[in-house]
């Protein structure tokens, strides 16, 4: 249909451009295609959405994108697509925002008997977890896009295809045992995150567990690497946050943040090199010297991409993919592959890449661009990237981490694209997987479980409650709030009204509540929200949300088998559903769930201007350009019709900045000092954390009839202290940054 248009949505910004110029070049009428991903869309507004609409005749893009367009904003309508293509489809499940386009958008216009666009699902895998009630899985699917499974026999001559030959092989390689580096490895990062004020014991133990699995990969190498170039980049990214602060911020705060990020810049390189020698002091460790330089794992696969690559000396072109499962571990294995093929004359031969959560969209693109074309001849990829990457001169694919889903072994096979490629595992069994695929192919070829297109129907199920849930605001948009979207208008409405990063312990008020009387067990409870207008801050109640709700339950409004995950996931959604109902009610929204004129307008002079938040949160980002470092001013132009204050949509981020101190303060309080009162805390919520234990597994124990005997050796056993770790030596004062 010529007036209309194709949606095309791909599960990752990874995807958007490779599949973008497939289309554009295997296309028989040389469509037009929008390349459509990125929160620089939030600010989109109905003119920026009809204007892409008439230069184009693909939009292609993300699924999150496409669901605030027509579900949370409407600006763009069902009716003016033909056509609904789900690349890699078996990400629809759940909630992800694949499955709630067909679930919340295609389903009720097909229900009410509306014109609805055909739907194409294409994947490898119908499956995406475990092959546990297989069957079942494909009906669901089948149900979801309202559509009929059919795998085609591409080795059939009829075809026109030939079935790809992949070998497999299973490497073994020497085990080695970690067994009691954990602990000294966790006291040795403690020493290191203790120079920087404002790490939370969450962040740390994130950091901890990141550093051992590294450790035990890759070896010491690999492990002072992650340190010495991963954490470093947080405080580069929290300088950036700083001046951007300082050129957007209200008045009476730009001279504190400008001063600030004058500071820490100043601070910033000597910060950036005591970092990177604090790290290299580990290798120096007398305690740590045991651990191999290089793993015996790492070992192994040097020498297994030495005698590939040996083979194919004369072959410019040959180039492979090696599978990890942390971002953490991609680039240290990275720089230690380069580092050993340097020595033989190759430098730069591997990259590490992962989804956008930890690099930019552009360096992303810029590295498989350039093994593409050979430029790079490895790639460390996550798994956000084992599926879609389509490289047809890529000739072997390397498993090094543990995997467990079928679909990951359909999908990282997939991605060796020539001719009697080879795939390696070092955790896995290929027996075992390829026997595993085999069934799922089956599955998916079995005529016999398709269901009747009247069987499909009659599964749909949609959940409203007329004149309360979804909530439409006043107008003639269309839009609807959701549990689904709720908490992304909350967040984008207080970021936008006030312009600044956003503290959500200011805007979330939580109490601690006794779940477990033995124990105790606590847990956190939203008691109230906060949310700013331009007559001040209004603040939502526990009691307000309940008298909302009534008696309507989460089966009423979300179903049971997509319901949220946990009690606490549904409170706070039930919590926020009330507060942008409340928000729109209050005119803060517009009709296509907005922030309205008069909130934008008046919002940022009536409220005071956020305290920043005192904490750090750490991603292993190994690079300057990670997605949360860029500030909106470098992010792409939100489109033709956005207005200036939507250009200005500041960065929304739990993280936080510092305060600045001087050199002088710094070296007067003493990391050393620092450093002993950490560890005394660590070690005592440690123990006190431990007594917890052992008194509930006592008081089970004498429940369970066993004899005192028997309770005070467990007891005796579990009070072992862990061998002593000397401290490290003093390092260079770094309180520069409260």
């Amino acid at each position: 249909n010529p007036g209309l248009h194709v949606l095309f949505v791909v599960p990752n910004t990874a995807l958007v451009r490779q599949q973008a110029e497939a289309v554009r070049r295997d296309g028989q009428t040389s469509p037009r295609v929008a390349e459509l991903c990125g929160s620089t869309l939030d600010s989109w507004g109905a003119a920026a959405w009809e204007a892409c609409l008439r230069a184009n005749d693909v939009l292609l893009g993300t699924p999150q994108t496409f669901f605030n367009a027509i579900y949370t904003s409407a600006h763009v309508q069902l009716s003016q697509f033909s056509l609904f293509v789900f690349d890699e489809c078996h990400e629809a499940t759940g909630n992800s925002p694949m499955a709630r386009i067909m679930r919340d958008i295609y389903w009720p216009s097909a229900m009410d008997q509306q014109s609805t666009p055909h739907v194409l699902g294409l994947t490898a895998s119908i499956i995406a977890g475990k092959l546990l009630e297989k069957e079942k899985k494909r009906e669901e699917l089948e149900v979801l896009l309202q559509s009929s499974v059919f795998s085609p026999d591409i080795s059939a001559p009829s075809s026109g295809g030939v079935e790809q030959e992949v070998t497999y092989h299973k490497i073994d390689y020497p085990q080695e045992s970690m067994q009691g580096y954990e602990v000294l490895v966790e006291r040795k990062v403690e020493q290191l995150a203790a120079t920087f004020d404002g790490i939370t014991r969450v962040e740390f133990e994130k950091a901890t567990k990141h550093a051992q699995h590294v450790l035990s990969e890759c070896g010491m190498s690999g492990f002072i690497y992650y340190f010495g170039e991963s954490l470093v980049y947080q405080l580069e990214r929290h300088a950036r946050n700083l001046k951007f602060m300082a050129d957007t911020a209200q008045a009476n705060a730009k001279p504190r943040f400008a001063a600030k990020a004058e500071e820490l810049n100043v601070k910033l390189p000597q910060l950036r090199q005591m970092y990177k020698q604090a790290a290299a002091q580990l290798q120096e460790d007398g305690e740590l010297t045991a651990v191999p330089l290089v793993s015996g794992k790492c070992s192994t696969l040097l020498q297994l991409l030495t005698r590939l690559f040996e083979a194919h000396q004369n072959d410019a072109e040959y180039k492979g993919i090696i599978f990890v499962q942390q971002v953490a571990l991609g680039p240290p294995l990275a720089d230690i592959i380069n580092k050993h093929f340097a020595s033989a004359g190759r430098p730069g031969l591997a990259a590490a890449v992962s989804g956008t959560s930890s690099m930019s969209l552009e360096r992303l693109n810029t590295r498989l661009e350039d093994f593409k074309c050979g430029k790079l001849q490895l790639l460390v990829c996550t798994t956000t990237l084992e599926q879609g990457i389509d490289v047809q001169s890529c000739e072997f694919v390397v498993c090094y981490s543990k995997f467990h889903t079928t679909k990951s072994h359909v999908q990282r096979a997939g991605r060796a694209r020539k001719d009697k490629a080879e795939v390696y595992y070092f955790e896995n069994d290929p027996t075992q997987e390829k026997a595993q695929a085999a069934t799922l192919r089956q599955c998916a070829r079995d005529d016999n479980l398709r269901l009747s297109r009247a069987e499909q129907q009659s599964r749909v199920e949609v959940h409203e409650v007329p004149g309360f849930y979804p909530h439409q605001p006043a107008g003639a948009g269309g839009a609807k709030a959701s549990l689904h979207n709720c908490i992304d208008i909350f967040h984008k409405y207080c970021s936008r009204v006030l312009r600044q990063s956003l503290n959500m312990d200011e805007l979330y008020v939580y109490e601690a509540q006794e779940i477990r009387p033995l124990g105790p067990e606590l847990r956190k409870v939203l008691r109230a929200v906060r949310f700013p207008t331009p007559d001040g801050y209004v603040t939502v109640l526990l009691d307000d949300v309940n008298a909302h709700w009534g008696d309507v339950t989460e089966e009423q409004v979300a179903g049971t088998q997509f319901a949220c995950k946990t009690p606490a996931e549904f409170e706070r959604c039930r919590f926020l559903y009330t507060v942008v109902v409340r928000m729109s009610q209050a005119g803060c929204l517009d009709a296509s769930l907005d922030p309205s004129a008069r909130a934008l307008a008046g919002t940022r002079g009536a409220v005071h201007a956020q305290k920043l938040a005192d904490e750090l949160v750490l991603r292993d980002s190994f690079a300057p350009d990670g997605k949360e470092a860029q500030s909106p001013a470098t992010r792409p132009s939100p489109g033709p019709s956005a207005s200036a204050q939507e250009v200005a949509s500041p960065l929304v981020s739990g993280s936080s900045l510092y305060e600045v101190e001087s050199v002088e303060a710094a070296q007067r309080k003493g990391a050393q000092t620092r450093q002993e009162a950490h560890q005394a805390r660590q070690e005592q919520a440690h123990e006190e954390a431990a007594q917890r234990k052992r008194e509930r597994q006592e008081a089970h124990q004498m429940r369970q009839g066993q004899e005192p005997a028997q309770v005070e050796r467990r007891k005796r056993e579990q009070q072992q202290m862990p061998p002593t770790v000397s401290p490290m030596p003093p390092m260079p004062p770094a309180r520069w940054l409260q």
